[in-house]
C-alpha cells in the first residue's frame, strides 16, 4: 500500500512573521513539529508542507526566546502584585476612615 501526499500552502503577511515574530515560528502538524519549506517576497511569507490525505490540524505558532518569555512573565507578575497591593491599601483606608 502506498500513501498519497498532498501539500498545503499557508500565506502569512510579513508584518506578522518578520516584524512581530522576528522570523521565529514553528509549523505544527497535529501538534508535532513538521518539515516545511518557505518562500518570501516583499509582502508575504509562503509556507509549504506535505501531508498524507486525512484530517489534520496545522498550526503556525511564534517561538519566543526563553529569556524574552521569562522577562515578560516577571513584568506581568510585578504589575499584578503592585496593583493588588494598591487595591488592598485603598480598601484599608476606606475601612478606618474617621469623620
Amino acid at each position: 500500500m502506498f500513501a498519497i501526499l498532498f501539500f498545503c500552502n499557508v500565506t502569512l503577511p510579513n508584518i506578522i512573521a518578520q516584524e512581530l515574530w522576528n522570523d521565529n515560528y514553528a509549523v505544527l502538524l497535529d501538534g508535532k513539529p513538521c518539515s516545511f519549506t518557505n518562500r518570501t517576497d516583499t509582502t508575504s511569507i509562503y509556507i509549504y508542507l506535505n501531508y498524507t490525505h486525512s484530517e489534520h490540524e496545522i498550526a503556525i505558532v511564534p517561538e519566543f526566546p526563553s529569556s524574552m518569555f521569562l522577562s515578560l512573565l516577571m513584568i506581568f507578575t510585578t504589575i499584578v502584585v503592585y496593583c493588588s497591593k494598591k487595591g488592598i491599601a485603598k480598601s484599608k483606608k476606606k475601612r478606618y476612615k474617621v469623620n
